[in-house]
């Protein structure tokens, strides 16, 4: 039986449409790697501004509760003998969020009266001896606004006490900024617990499930590098748009940058 030999000229053409096996590419790690970069960077920026402005808005709601406490006074006008002007004084004074009470006797009413242009010709007409005299009071932040009304009501039923006057529109004032500024802080305080849950999750992870011998000093550098820019760039653009807030939320661009590098690797060699 005779063997029929293929001749060694015969070309196998199905080779020439074969796929070249991945290993015989070039590796093109640059554009992912760039890509990668980037969208960590943003989302640090993000992350930066995001909390950078909830920090600003906070601080401005502070500044505008409390230079309306400042600002909200009590006038309680009083008549009596000296003994009752006292006695009304210690129960003033007593109150709960009180910071000062000043005594203003009739005599200085009308003294204040003089000092404006347009009273000074319709003075004559009044007699000193029928002016009230006034405390005034003014507040700490432990005033609960919630007990005003009930408080104003006790107060104008002592005896020697002619009225309560205070703005209305102060307390309103103080009632919507303190609102929104608790408000600002529960979610503060919720996004930091956030971010120590999550930072704590990816560094256990990368303590204890990453290779840390694979690890190279110049791309440890790059990824903290990245993390720690973008979180400055947050912190400048949200100054910049929003407002100054304290620069203390620098010191989480190195968080930012560790949480970077872990959330990397532990992707990497999980």
């Amino acid at each position: 039986m005779e063997t029929i030999e293929r001749p060694s000229s015969v070309v196998n053409v199905a080779s020439i449409f074969d796929t070249p096996a991945p290993h015989d590419r070039p590796p093109r790690r640059w554009p992912y790697q760039l890509w990668r970069g980037a969208v960590a960077f943003l989302t640090t920026a993000v992350v930066a501004f995001t909390l950078s402005g909830l920090v600003a808005m906070r601080d401005r709601l502070a500044v505008g509760w409390q230079g309306a406490l400042s600002d909200f006074r009590w006038t309680v006008l009083v008549t009596g003998d000296q003994v009752e002007l006292d006695e009304i004084g210690r129960y003033l004074k007593q109150l709960d969020g009180v910071d000062e009470a000043t005594f203003l006797p009739s005599a200085a009413i009308l003294d204040r009266l003089k000092n404006e242009p347009l009273l000074q010709d319709h003075l004559g007409a009044l007699d000193p001896a029928r002016l009230p005299s006034l405390w005034q009071l003014s507040w700490t932040p432990a005033l609960d606004l919630s007990l005003v009304d009930e408080t104003v009501a006790d107060v104008r039923r002592l005896p020697g006490v002619v009225d309560v006057s205070f703005e209305q529109r102060e307390v309103d004032k103080i009632r919507l900024f303190r609102a929104a500024w608790y408000k600002s802080r529960l979610v503060l305080s919720g996004a930091v617990v956030l971010g120590v849950l999550l930072g704590s999750l990816l560094l256990g992870r990368f303590l204890f499930f990453t290779d840390l011998r694979l690890l190279r000093a110049n791309r440890v550098a790059e990824v903290v590098a990245i993390g720690m820019v973008g979180w400055l760039a947050g912190l400048v653009m949200a100054s910049e748009l929003i407002g100054p807030f304290s620069w203390h939320l620098a010191w989480g661009g190195l968080v930012a940058g560790v949480a970077r590098l872990s959330a990397a690797h532990t992707r990497r060699f999980e």
